[in-house]
């Protein structure tokens, strides 16, 4: 079973740690955050555009357990969907702020 298809995410497997989260910002703002697919079905993340439209752009597929690291911006804003929609879950907007790392499946 693929884990992360099309992905722009880093794996870091079902036994991840979060405190192996790079804990500072990058030169450029980024700053390291994890989301974890916590239920037990696949799931779709997506990053909402900061466009007038705010549309969804797909950042890759979680399979059940998973936890994967992308570099982002205080700001950006993210959705889960389950699998081939561009349906939101409820309670799955997810605003990255620097204090919190770690983002699971409502």
């Amino acid at each position: 079973q693929a884990y992360a298809e099309s992905t722009r995410w880093k794996h870091l497997g079902n036994e991840a740690k979060e405190e192996g989260n790079d804990e500072g910002a990058l030169a450029n703002g980024q700053i390291p955050v994890t989301f974890h697919n916590n239920k037990g079905v696949t799931l779709e993340l997506y990053w909402v555009s900061s466009s007038p439209d705010g549309h969804l752009v797909h950042q890759g597929r979680a399979a059940p357990g998973v936890r994967l690291q992308v570099q982002t911006f205080p700001g950006h804003r993210f959705v889960w969907c389950h699998k081939d929609t561009q349906e939101p879950l409820p309670d799955s907007d997810m605003v990255i702020n620097s204090a919190r790392r770690l983002f699971t499946a409502p």
